[in-house]
């Protein structure tokens, strides 16, 4: 499958750098995330808390297909769009689990878009 030149730039060797460092990334926010929801079913601060245990699951697997991706150098581009598309939906989760728009976590989206771009 062809992609246009500014996006298959992206998983060229010399860049794959910046994708680990998405990787890395990932599992930082898995972490974080896996804590968010661990203490909001420990001291029941939100009514539940399974759909963020199920969004931690998610964002591991995605994270680790995209480091078994990037190790075989197989399916790079794939898989770390797959990674970055489920950290968007985690970050997503944790905002609209903890308050929507007056959520603490609302400025993780300003994050996400910077670190992003300078990955890009």
């Amino acid at each position: 499958m062809g992609y246009p030149a500014f996006l298959a730039e992206v998983a060229l060797p010399e860049n794959r750098k910046n994708l680990h460092f998405s990787i890395v990334s990932g599992y930082g926010t898995a972490l974080v995330f896996g804590l968010l929801a661990a203490a909001s079913h420990a001291f029941h601060l939100l009514p539940f808390a399974w759909p963020l245990y199920v969004v931690v699951a998610l964002k591991l697997l995605t994270n680790t297909l995209a480091y078994v991706g990037l190790r075989r150098s197989t399916l790079v581009l794939e898989t770390s769009g797959l990674n970055v598309g489920a950290d968007l939906l985690a970050m997503t989760a944790g905002v609209y689990f903890t308050g929507g728009p007056e959520s603490p976590l609302f400025a993780i989206y300003g994050i996400e878009i910077s670190v992003v771009a300078l990955l890009a």
